[in-house]
This record gives C-alpha cells, sequence and structure tokens, in this order.
C-alpha cells in the first residue's frame, strides 16, 4: 500500500508529486534523493552523466520544483526546524526562505508565468491549498475546508487540482480542480483508496493521477480524458508504491524510490539512468537557450462581418528542445492587443469576432519552447497578420458564353475597398464594400480584349452581400436588348411577363425579365449568321418564389422555330427558393450551340410551364428570371492537354535541350499565339482548331510554367502551371 496523505508526524519526504518528463540527452533533471544518508536536491545532466548536488546541511531538502522558464527552483526544507517553502537558481546558489511559520509547509508547485507558487500547508489546523507570491511577501488560503487537501498540480491553461480527503479513516479521496480566481471547484476524480499525485498533461487534455482504482490494495497508475467524457480511462497497475505519474505525449513516468518510465503504448517500464534506489521528486528542463520563431498562417484578406475567421498559427525550434506552447492575441480595429489562447499546444481555432461594425481584426502569435525561451511579441507579418472585415459587398464569377472561366481580368468597382478586384483561376471575385457609404452606391464595368464590352451596371441600394453573374461574349451579338435596358422593346410577350429591377434576385444591376408560372413566353426573331463562328445562345437565368408552400412543378423552356419546326434546346426544372424576397438566388448561365441553325432566320422563345398546380390562366408564386441574353461567337480558345515529344503528357521536361511540345483541346481560330509565362514560343502553328505545336526554346530555366493561348481576335485563355522545366523535389520536413 501507499502512505497516507500528510498529517502530523509524516515528512513530506513520503510524498511524490507527479511532473513533465523530458527526454534526458539535452536536458537536465532535478530530483530529492537519501543517496548520501540525508534528503538533498541533485541536479542530473545528460542521462545522469553529471550529477551536482544543490542543497548540503543534516536536514531534508525535498520536492523540488522548476519554473517553466528555469530560472528558480522552489522546494520545501526542515533546516530551520519544520518544513517551510524555499527557492534557489538552478545552479542552487540564492536560497531563500519564503514561509515563516511554526505549521507545515510543503508540495511547492508553479503556475506557468512564475506569478504563484501553490502549496500544501497545515497552518489552519487540517492542511489545505495556499497560494503566495513568488517572494511570499503575500499568502493566502486557496482551497481550505473541513477536509484535508494536499498535492496541488498546475495546469498550463491555470487549473489548479489537488487531493481532497473525503473518508480519512478508509484511506478515500477524491481529485478537484478549480481556478486560480476562485469561483468554487468541481470534482475532476471520484473518490478512490489511495487517491494521490494529480497531474495534467501539457495540452491539457488528460489527467494523470494514483489510486487503487481496482480495489486490489495496490495504485495504479490512472489517465483520464479531461473533461470526463465516459471513456475508459488508461490504467497502469505496476504493482508498486508511491508511484509519481509523468505525462508527456505517450511517455508515462513513474517515480517512486526507483525511478523510472513507463510507456503509455504498451506498459513497458524501464528504469531512470541515475536511479540508485533512493530518489523521488523528479523534475525536468531541457538545456537549450536558442529562442523558437512562429508564425499566423494565411488569412483571407477579406472577411465577412460576423463569419468565423479560419486561423492558424506555427513555430519551430532550432534548439533541441522543441515547441512547446503558443500564445495568441487578438486586436480591433488597430486598438490594443487582447488575449485569446495562453499555454496552447493547439494551432488552429475558427476566431469569432467579439461585436459586429469592426473594419479589421489582427492577430499575432508568440511561441515558448520546452527550455522556457520565448520568442518575444513580433511587430510585423509573419508573426502578426490582419483581415479586413465587410458587411457588403458584390461576390460573383466571369465567365465567356459558354461559361469558360475568365481568370486573371481586372473589374474596376467603385465604393468598394480595393480599387479594383481580379477574376481567380475559376473566375470568381469578390468586391467588398466599405462601411463609410451610407449609400452604397458602386458601378461595375468588365471588359476583356476579343469581347463586346459589358455595359456598366449600377446599384445605389446594396446591403448585404450580393451575387453577380457576367459573362462575356463576341461583338457580333444578334440579340437586340438582351438586357432588357429598354424595357420589353424588340420582345414580343405572352402571359404575365414582367421587365423590371426585382431587388434580391440574384443580379440587381439594370432591369430584368420576370416570367411567371403557370404560362408566360418571351419571344425574338435573330438571323444567325453563317460567318459567325460556333454561334451560341447564352442566358442567365434563376427561379424566384413567393409562397414557399407552393408545390407547383415548373419548367424553363428553350425553343428554336425555323419555320413550323419546333425544336426544345433546353429543358431547367425549377428550384425554387423558399425564403421570398429577402433571397439572394444567384443567377445561373446557361447556353446552347446553335450551329445547327448557322445562315437561317429563326425564333427564339423562353417560356415557363407548370405540369401540376392551379389551372391555366391563374398566375402562382414561382417566376423564372430571364437576363443577359446574347446570340454571338465562342471566341475563347480552350487548352487542356500537354503532349512532349514522344507522346509523355503532363510537360515535365529536363530543358537543357530543345523540344517539342504539342497543345491540345478546342476552339484554337488561326492565327494563335503561344507563350511560357512572358515567354513567346514563335514557332507555334495551327494544325487545326484542336491542335497547336510549337518547339521549346533551350535552356529554359527550372520552374512551373502557366500557358498562355490567343486566338486571332485577342481572346486569351490560360492552363495554369501547365508545363514544367526540371523534375519537382518534395523533401521531407522535420517537424518538433
Amino acid at each position: 500500500m501507499r502512505a497516507q496523505p500528510i498529517s502530523a508526524g509524516v515528512t513530506g519526504a513520503e510524498r511524490a508529486h507527479p511532473t513533465t518528463a523530458r527526454d534526458l540527452v539535452g536536458s537536465y533533471a532535478v530530483f530529492d534523493s537519501a543517496r548520501d544518508g540525508n534528503w538533498e536536491i541533485y541536479r542530473a545532466e545528460n542521462g545522469g552523466a553529471s550529477i551536482s548536488r544543490l542543497t548540503a546541511n543534516s536536514s531534508a531538502d525535498i520536492e523540488p520544483r522548476i519554473t517553466f522558464d528555469g530560472s528558480k527552483i522552489a522546494f520545501a526544507s526542515n533546516r530551520d526546524g519544520n518544513y517551510q517553502i524555499y527557492t534557489m537558481d538552478p545552479n542552487g546558489a540564492s536560497q531563500t526562505r519564503l514561509t515563516h511559520n511554526t505549521a507545515t509547509d510543503v508540495e511547492p508547485v508553479w503556475t506557468p508565468d512564475k506569478s504563484r507558487i501553490y502549496f500544501a500547508s497545515n497552518r489552519s489546523g487540517n492542511y489545505g491549498i495556499w497560494t503566495m507570491t513568488p517572494d511570499g511577501v503575500w499568502q493566502a488560503a486557496y482551497a481550505v475546508t473541513a477536509n484535508d487537501a494536499f498535492e496541488p498540480a498546475i495546469g498550463l491553461d491555470g487549473r489548479v487540482s489537488w487531493v481532497e480527503m473525503t473518508d480519512a479513516a478508509n484511506a478515500l479521496g477524491q481529485v478537484r480542480t478549480g481556478y486560480p480566481q476562485g469561483g468554487g471547484s468541481v470534482v475532476s476524480a471520484s473518490p478512490c483508496r489511495y487517491m494521490g499525485h494529480p497531474f495534467w498533461s501539457p495540452d491539457g487534455k488528460h489527467l494523470a493521477y494514483e489510486c487503487d482504482i481496482d480495489n486490489d490494495f495496490w495504485t495504479e497508475i490512472v489517465v483520464q480524458d479531461e473533461p470526463v467524457d465516459g471513456k475508459s480511462p488508461f490504467i497502469f497497475d505496476l504493482k508498486t508504491d508511491l508511484v509519481d505519474a509523468q505525462l508527456d505525449g505517450n511517455q508515462l513516468r513513474p517515480v517512486s524510490l526507483v525511478p523510472g518510465v513507463v510507456n503509455i503504448a504498451d506498459g513497458s517500464a524501464q528504469l531512470l539512468p541515475f536511479a540508485t534506489g533512493a530518489e523521488r521528486h523528479v523534475d525536468w528542463k531541457w538545456i537549450d537557450t536558442q529562442p523558437p520563431s512562429a508564425a499566423i498562417g494565411s488569412l483571407p484578406k477579406y472577411t465577412h462581418d460576423g463569419d468565423h475567421i479560419p486561423l492558424t498559427w506555427g513555430g519551430s525550434d532550432s534548439g533541441p528542445a522543441g515547441v512547446a506552447y503558443y500564445f495568441v492575441d487578438y486586436s480591433l480595429d488597430g486598438g490594443a492587443w487582447q488575449s485569446y489562447r495562453q499555454w496552447t499546444a493547439d494551432t488552429s481555432a475558427d476566431f469569432t469576432p467579439p461585436q459586429f461594425g469592426l473594419s479589421k481584426i489582427g492577430f499575432r502569435v508568440r511561441v515558448m519552447d520546452k527550455a522556457g525561451n520565448d520568442s518575444g511579441w513580433p511587430v510585423a507579418a509573419p508573426g502578426a497578420k490582419e483581415t479586413l472585415l465587410y458587411s457588403d459587398g458584390v461576390t460573383g464569377r466571369l465567365s465567356d458564353n459558354r461559361d469558360i472561366p475568365m481568370n486573371g481580368v481586372t473589374i474596376p468597382i467603385s465604393d468598394n475597398i480595393p480599387a479594383t478586384v481580379t477574376t481567380a483561376a475559376d473566375g470568381s471575385f469578390l468586391a467588398p464594400f466599405t462601411k463609410i457609404s451610407p449609400t452604397r452606391f458602386h458601378t461595375i464595368t468588365i471588359s476583356k480584349t476579343g469581347y463586346a464590352a459589358l455595359p456598366a451596371t449600377s446599384n445605389s441600394g446594396l446591403l448585404g452581400l450580393r451575387t453577380y453573374r457576367p459573362y462575356v461574349f463576341a461583338s457580333d451579338d444578334v440579340i437586340r436588348n438582351g438586357h432588357f435596358d429598354v424595357s420589353a422593346s424588340s420582345w414580343l410577350t405572352h402571359g404575365n411577363v414582367s421587365i423590371g429591377i426585382f431587388n434580391g434576385a440574384g443580379s440587381v444591376y439594370g432591369q430584368s425579365a420576370e416570367l411567371s408560372v403557370p404560362s408566360a413566353s418571351l419571344s425574338q426573331r435573330v438571323t444567325v449568321p453563317v460567318s459567325m463562328t460556333n454561334p451560341t445562345l447564352s442566358f442567365n437565368y434563376t427561379w424566384f418564389n413567393y409562397d414557399p408552400s407552393n408545390s407547383v412543378n415548373a419548367h424553363f423552356l428553350v425553343d428554336v422555330f425555323d419555320g413550323p419546326i419546333k425544336t426544345t434546346v433546353a429543358t431547367l426544372t425549377s428550384t425554387v427558393n423558399p425564403l421570398g424576397f429577402t433571397a439572394d438566388p444567384a443567377y445561373s448561365l446557361a447556353w446552347v450551340d446553335m450551329r445547327p441553325w448557322a445562315g437561317k432566320s429563326v425564333t427564339v422563345t423562353f417560356e415557363v410551364t407548370a405540369s401540376n398546380g392551379p389551372a391555366t390562366g391563374i398566375v402562382t408564386s414561382i417566376q423564372a428570371l430571364l437576363d443577359d441574353i446574347s446570340l454571338s461567337s465562342w471566341l475563347t480558345p480552350v487548352p487542356n492537354i500537354v503532349t512532349l515529344l514522344g507522346g509523355a503528357t503532363g510537360g515535365a521536361v529536363g530543358g537543357a535541350k530543345a523540344m517539342s511540345l504539342t497543345l491540345t483541346d478546342q476552339n484554337f481560330i488561326a492565327p494563335v499565339t503561344l507563350r511560357l509565362n512572358t515567354t513567346l514560343l514563335s514557332d507555334a502553328r495551327f494544325i487545326d482548331d484542336k491542335t497547336i505545336p510549337a518547339t521549346l526554346p533551350a535552356n529554359l530555366p527550372f520552374g512551373r510554367y502557366d500557358i498562355y493561348v490567343t486566338n486571332a481576335g485577342g481572346q486569351e485563355n490560360v492552363l495554369p502551371g501547365g508545363f514544367v522545366v526540371g523534375n519537382e523535389l518534395f523533401a521531407p520536413v522535420l517537424v518538433r
């Protein structure tokens, strides 16, 4: 059996405490030992190769505990008659008494920031948990009740745990946990016989302690999740007495009269190298003076006000200790820094802004290694970064008339945070708007070489984040009034058709056509020129619903009438939004290949129908919205596949000598030009609309190249990273 908790006549030398284990190489340990016939405190370095004695007197010096930064050691000693708390330097110098009373003060532990020392004392009659400043000037009771309390343990988040005896006659105790600021405590481990030696894992996710959990009168080491989540705890039955559990990763180091190490994975045990049979209270510290470094991860340039911010951070340590804990602060609108995370091993979190109406939030991180070296707070990136907040704005995606993404296009937008926005590889863009404009008036202008300029579109009542779905098309468009800027001019309407600005319905820029179920249509007669290249009918559409209870099945049809012959070229089933006017259903682009009607005059008709629901003639709550109709050439080149000389695909070469490549896919229009980044391939040749061969220049620098193809009319498209010179090397990364 283990010894009973501290009581009158029992010395602190009969108690043991858990601590965080360290690898011995590159670290040092302090411990108390009776190897010389008296309990003194020793320091062992490099696996016990060098051992020095830190205290030397005829009394007992026990229970050493090192501050996290290694600057001080607290311990208990009865050198002045009764056990009191002392501190000293890591080399044994400057030994100073902190407590002065006739009671027993033992078991000191440091808070992570060195601002407090917690200890056990019977100065109030029975044993309780007390706390004091590092100089001993201020001392106060922390947890003193009618039950004995002892063996305080500090978590790196400030939690204080201790053993409380619930039935001393039967040696039953429990672990309680509170916080430094008080406010009560909770039971972290239920009553168990021989309960003792609580200790928190560094990440705060596990609580270790010893007790006779299987009632065999031997203590077991127990490791449980915290908070208790119903999982069965890890239990290690070493059949030994006075076990001291040291938890670090998957290493659980029990320290009894013969200190050793237990591996959590398989329960195997081994002695520590400096064990002689009379060591206790082992505490560890790295020998490392090199500070680590830390950085905030990539932040989105803009974040919608009220959204969670995906925050990441990380660090590295060039010294042997390795990264231990991070500290993360945030700043609102450039104000004072506020604490977000302290003493955490986590490297990510979803940050929730504490209030609305902000313009930016900044973040910074510092890191401490296992030796206590601190990187300090950064003054600039990458340690400190920020994201700009917006509540109103426009998001969208730019493509051509066959939905090919238009990437790298600069879009001027008035009254937004940047002067312009640039489309991403998938054509998407985001234009956040400033908070200072009371009207939110803005104008969007889109143009791209080789395509017709879209009319400037404006909005003067934008609130929230709205979606805009523009597309570019050729200048030979034959549709008249396709944007409905002149009401229904040039269109033949039937049924319930309205032209207007439908606020809240996707594109709020200019007018749209609204076709109401059960029956409505919109028609225009056009001639498809035989000279038109890949003639394409394109349009934006969406559905809208005023009544979520409506169950009508609606269809949006596109018909081409060639004289009496009707061909339905598109059937789009309703996907109504149940949120009514408040919704912002984004427009979708649809397109139809019109080559079968090249050289003909046809009537293009857009109509909505209902397959069930109210009788024909009764207007229901479902509408199809139609906008941005065009019928023009499709001129965008589409590069996709790179084939090197010899038939290999994927575009990776050594680059030492000239080689040939062939670019294939569709819609190449002669004469074409081809370049790798800014390097023009002067001998690129047009074979057909699907094939372009070219010769690579010799001695291209190693790297990844974008392939740009430009058709005869200046229409350009890019295959990002389509060609690699040299072999990419993926090197292993060592993470401490």
